[in-house]
């Protein structure tokens, strides 16, 4: 048995009110059209005690969907309380404003069958937006595969892992949201868990950046990162050492970033869509994303209370 998690602190926060049950009805419409056995399929979906017209729609249109209710619930403890009370072998991540391909459940078995702890899907920004393909790269680029095919990081959008890892494992509730999933990774590499990434595990994510949306989204990633630094383990994250060091954290954070962002443009062009042609354009807009996030990072420093959940 597959059992799939679906949270809605994304869509209830991240999208106008009339777009929410739209979202998340084509994500559970997706899922009722999956090629693998539904009587192999568990789904459950989490909502805030609070939303109760989401919860309503819920129970009208998909009466086999399991709503789980969660009181004052952030991104990371809606998948942590999915990892509770889920039944299956394996237990697939999937936003409520992600849709996956038909196949999506097929090639997580696949990766089970295959010995697989833990296996990423790649996630894309839908394409009717013109920018979709920019944002892509920063935003989800940065899975990919080693030479091994061990995946290099993860997002919990769009992820599945054997029953034994989340029974001895969680997402730190600690992290606000952003660096959570990177910890978490981190935290299965020192275990030695087998970590593979499968770009045919898809995902379309929901084009949540209107406007200046992709500003304060990527201010609030480098905010969250420093925020990160002061409770990880320094073992697991490098950047903890350094937080003695003050505001030249953000500048190390932005010069490291920019770095890692020039090897796999050029190293992993097929995968994240790029033509030789367009690394220069990919560069530019990765030195103003970086630099937004510094500066959410020097946020971090002097008012690490600055953006508090809600």
């Amino acid at each position: 048995m597959i059992s799939v998690v679906i949270e809605t602190y994304t869509i209830t926060r991240e999208y106008p009110k009339e777009e929410v049950q739209a979202q998340v009805a084509s994500v559970l419409g997706r899922l009722g059209e999956q090629s693998y056995p539904r009587h192999l399929t568990e789904i459950l979906v989490v909502v805030e005690k609070s939303a109760g017209d989401l919860a309503e729609f819920l129970h009208a249109n998909f009466p086999n969907v399991k709503t789980v209710f969660i009181d004052h619930g952030t991104y990371l403890a809606m998948k942590n309380l999915g990892f509770e009370l889920a039944c299956g072998d394996m237990i697939a991540l999937i936003d409520a404003d992600c849709i996956p391909v038909a196949d999506w459940l097929d090639r997580i078995a696949l990766a089970y069958s295959r010995g697989a702890d833990v296996v990423a899907g790649k996630t894309r920004y839908r394409p009717e937006h013109p920018f979709a393909n920019t944002f892509s790269v920063f935003d989800f680029g940065h899975v990919q595969a080693d030479r091994n095919g061990k995946t290099f990081a993860f997002n919990v959008n769009n992820l599945a892992f054997r029953r034994n890892v989340v029974a001895d494992n969680r997402f730190d509730d600690r992290v606000r949201r952003n660096g959570g999933c990177f910890l978490f990774w981190r935290k299965l590499q020192a275990a030695n868990y087998n970590m593979v990434y499968d770009p045919k595990m898809f995902a379309g994510h929901g084009n949540d950046f209107w406007g200046l949306g992709f500003v304060q989204k990527h201010i609030e990633r480098g905010f969250d990162t420093v925020n990160l630094f002061r409770v990880a383990d320094s073992k697991l994250l490098d950047g903890v050492r350094y937080m003695r060091l003050g505001p030249l954290v953000p500048v190390g954070m932005f010069a490291s970033r920019v770095l890692f962002d020039l090897h796999r443009l050029v190293s992993n062009r097929r995968d994240l869509g790029i033509r030789l042609y367009a690394v220069p354009y990919y560069y530019v807009v990765s030195l103003v994303v970086r630099g937004l996030e510094a500066l959410g990072g020097m946020l971090a420093i002097f008012d690490p209370a600055y953006f508090t959940e809600s």
